[in-house]
C-alpha cells in the first residue's frame, strides 16, 4: 500500500534535462507508459519536515556533476530503464544535509539513477531497449532541487500523474578544479 510522501530530487541542468525528457517522451509514446520531469531522487521520507523554503535557506550547494555508468534495467517500475550513476562522497554529504534538515534518517543515496521509463515489460523488452540507447555524454550536470509529493512507493501511473511540486531551488556556482 502507497502513502503520501515526499521526495527530494536533483533535476539536471537544461541541455541534458531537455535529452532525457526527449528519451523519455518518446519511450512513453511507444510504450504507452507516463510522462515524468527527468531527475535522481535523493531521498524520500514519510516526513514533510522543514518548509522548503528554510531548507534551502540552510542548505548552500553547487550544481553536481555526475559520471554516467551506464544506462541499465530492472523489474521494478521506477527503474524500468535508467541511467546509472558513479557515487560518490559529494552527493551523499549533500542528500545528508537535507536529510537532516528535514528530520529525515540520514543515509548515502544507494543506487544514483536517473530513470527513462516507468512501464512494466519482460525481461527481454528492457534489455533490447537498454541496449539501443546511446548517450551522447559521459557526464551529467544536475543544478535544480526540487521538493515533490508523490505516493511512496511510487508503483503505477496514475501515482506519477498526482505528482505535485512543492519547491524547487537553483544550485549555485559549479566550483571548478584548481591545481
Amino acid at each position: 500500500m502507497s502513502r503520501a510522501g515526499v521526495a527530494y530530487w536533483l533535476v539536471p541542468a537544461p541541455a541534458e534535462r531537455e535529452l532525457f525528457q526527449t528519451i523519455i517522451k518518446i519511450l512513453a509514446r511507444e510504450l504507452d507508459a507516463p510522462l515524468f520531469e527527468p531527475h535522481l531522487t535523493l531521498f524520500s521520507t514519510s516526513r514533510e519536515g522543514a518548509l522548503p523554503s528554510r531548507v534551502w535557506q540552510e542548505t548552500k550547494a553547487a550544481p553536481r556533476k555526475l559520471r554516467i555508468r551506464g544506462v541499465r534495467f530492472s523489474a521494478l517500475f521506477t527503474k524500468t530503464l535508467f541511467i546509472r550513476f558513479a557515487k560518490g562522497a559529494a552527493l551523499d554529504q549533500l542528500a545528508a544535509r537535507l536529510q537532516r534538515k528535514c528530520g529525515a534518517r540520514v543515509s548515502p543515496v544507494p543506487d544514483p539513477h536517473l530513470s527513462l521509463c516507468y512501464k512494466h515489460l519482460p525481461a527481454a523488452t528492457r534489455k533490447r531497449l537498454a541496449a539501443m540507447i546511446r548517450l551522447p555524454l559521459q557526464e551529467v550536470v544536475f543544478d535544480t532541487l526540487k521538493v515533490v509529493r508523490c505516493a511512496l512507493p511510487t508503483r503505477t501511473a496514475a501515482d506519477v500523474a498526482a505528482w505535485r511540486v512543492l519547491a524547487r531551488q537553483k544550485l549555485g556556482r559549479l566550483k571548478k578544479k584548481t591545481g
